[in-house]
Order: C-alpha cells, then sequence, then structure tokens
C-alpha cells in the first residue's frame, strides 16, 4: 500500500515539475520555494501536508522510477513489476 502511495503521489507531484505555470504550481512556488523549482526544493520546517507528501516523491522523480503505460503494448505481463 505505501507503493501505491508513493505512486499516486508522484503522478500528482509531475504536475508542479511539468507545469511550473500552473495555479498550484504558483502557490507551492510562493510559499516553499520561491528562488528554484519543484525538483530542487527543500522540504522546509512548518508544511502543510500536500507539500510534505508531493515532496517526499521527488527522490522518485529524479530517480525515473516512473514510467509511462500509454497503451501498454511494451509491458511484459508477467516479468515487468
Amino acid at each position: 500500500m505505501h507503493v501505491f502511495n508513493l505512486a499516486m503521489l508522484g503522478k500528482q507531484a509531475q504536475r508542479p515539475a511539468n507545469e511550473p505555470n500552473s495555479l498550484v504550481s504558483g502557490m507551492f512556488k510562493a510559499k516553499y520555494h520561491l528562488h528554484g523549482d519543484f525538483m530542487n526544493a527543500a522540504l522546509g520546517h512548518n508544511t502543510s501536508d500536500a507539500w510534505s507528501s508531493l515532496w517526499s516523491t521527488q527522490h522518485l522523480l529524479k530517480a525515473r522510477h516512473h514510467w509511462k503505460v500509454d497503451s501498454g503494448a511494451n509491458i511484459l505481463m508477467w516479468s515487468d513489476p
């Protein structure tokens, strides 16, 4: 269940990383990483639960431990995790 939660949070964390001009990205940027980007932001102190959760997936996004399913043609059903 923990891995599933990280995967879902990672999907949500891609949005501020890929769409830096969105409203939610702007709110997080103004509060938590004013002079940088999401991928290099620090956790800080006294943060919201939403920011802490999204921030916890940075290591996954940096390591590229996610992949896009698309049509599913490249997935080996019996051997891929």
